[in-house]
């Protein structure tokens, strides 16, 4: 992917970085809701009355799809000159498609199993689209930050844990998502991004250690990119300590 040319005054990046994370989290919103809507396909029975009903949604698809992709539109329109629109035009191929898919469902008399096959691949269709345009999303929104934080004179090769999304990211790449439920490992990642992602944190007033080996153990599992060990020492007590992949496996290589 070529360089992007980004704009190079502060106020104008934060406004493109705030637009950004709208349309992340509106892209976001959709591909959970169509997620939860394939489960339910696959879950219903071999009705066809029920499975029509779900294939009449098409409406509201469009309606929402119309939504995201003006989120991206401000009156600078940013997002579309700094989004790849070869990259958006694969989404939108791919969300047009499932759209013309279920439209054929809905308008169909197919046996309830055959309905069920074109309304399952409707979806799958959908959330692909909802990937490939969350995928460049989260690149822009990663070399915002970047771009904002040089000028401020920051590290930028940290991690970035955004807890509204539940995402903790690692150079504009997805690392592991967080579900609500899990409040301890999202107490840890918001004190990891509010002290500036050191390489260890202190978690002695926090945790006893047993707590800190398995929240440290939580953390790591399903986690790209990034992984994360328990530290525990007399002199410095007990914390969690990060790092890259590639500096573990360095580390590893070299014990």
């Amino acid at each position: 992917m070529p360089t992007r040319r980004l704009p190079q005054n502060s106020q104008t990046l934060e406004i493109a970085l705030k637009t950004c994370n709208d349309q992340v989290n509106a892209v976001a919103k959709l591909k959970q809701r169509d997620q939860v809507r394939l489960d339910e396909i696959c879950n219903l029975t071999a009705d066809s009355k029920a499975l029509s009903n779900a294939a009449r949604r098409t409406e509201q698809l469009e309606e929402s799809m119309d939504e995201v992709f003006l989120v991206g539109l401000d009156d600078t329109h940013i997002l579309s000159s700094l989004v790849d629109p070869k990259v958006i035009r694969k989404a939108g191929e791919h969300i047009s498609s499932g759209i013309k898919i279920l439209e054929a469902a809905a308008r169909s008399n197919l046996s309830a199993e055959k309905l069920r096959t074109k309304l399952r691949a409707g979806y799958k269709k959908l959330i692909e689209g909802h990937l490939i345009h969350l995928q460049e999303l989260r690149s822009l929104q990663h070399d915002l930050i970047h771009a904002l934080e040089a000028i401020a004179g920051k590290d930028p090769s940290l991690p970035m844990w955004d807890s509204a999304t539940g995402e903790l990211t690692y150079e504009g790449k997805l690392a592991k998502e967080v579900q609500t439920n899990a409040s301890q490992q999202r107490k840890i990642l918001d004190l990891f991004e509010k002290q500036g992602w050191p390489s260890r944190l202190s978690l002695d007033d926090v945790f006893d250690d047993e707590q800190v080996r398995r929240h440290a153990k939580r953390l790591k599992k399903n986690c790209s990119l990034i992984t994360f060990t328990s530290s525990s020492s007399k002199e410095a007590g007990t914390g969690i300590c990060w790092q890259t992949e590639k500096r573990h496996g360095s580390a590893t290589e070299e014990a």
